[in-house]
């Protein structure tokens, strides 16, 4: 489960042999872990500001490569 919510960038790279880091949000940057802990942060203030215009909302209302992202990172792990 560590692995579904937190990888930090270089635990990301060596798991994948390179094939994936952190998901990084144009005008955020890269977000602190590849799992969805990576998300938890902006979500929470987010949500305690009553604030949908930050860039994550952005780029989920922008299309499905966030979704796209975590599902393809999670494919490879038989045990999730």
């Amino acid at each position: 489960i560590n692995h579904l919510y937190f990888s930090c960038s270089n635990e990301e790279k060596e798991k994948t042999e390179g094939k994936y880091d952190t998901y990084s949000i144009e005008g955020h940057g890269p977000l602190p872990y590849a799992g969805f802990g990576g998300m938890l942060n902006i979500i929470r203030t987010a949500q305690r500001h009553n604030d949908l215009g930050t860039r994550l909302f952005d780029n989920l209302r922008d299309g499905d490569w966030l979704l796209d992202y975590i599902l393809n990172r999670l494919k490879g792990h038989d045990n999730l």
